[in-house]
């Protein structure tokens, strides 16, 4: 994901205004019954994902800021 992530940054031709980082999965499952590898995918998707988009957009969200404030939303 990050070599397809710097592409898609790359080939920006205007300030972005703002990040929406819309991604999340859940197993419902007892704790008893999930696997580690289940746990972790939830984990790796609903929060690492996020970081890593963010943190990839961030040099652009700051070129621009709208009422001295950079806009980054999750959902």
């Amino acid at each position: 994901m990050p070599n397809e992530l710097d592409r898609v940054i790359k080939n920006i031709s205007e300030p972005i205004r703002g990040l929406v980082n819309n991604a999340g999965i859940g197993k419902m499952a007892f704790l008893e019954q999930l696997s580690v590898a289940d746990m972790r995918l939830v984990m790796e998707t609903n929060f690492l994902s996020h970081a890593i988009v963010t943190k990839a957009f961030l040099p652009q969200l700051k070129k621009k800021k709208e009422f001295g404030r950079h806009r980054v939303y999750r959902f």
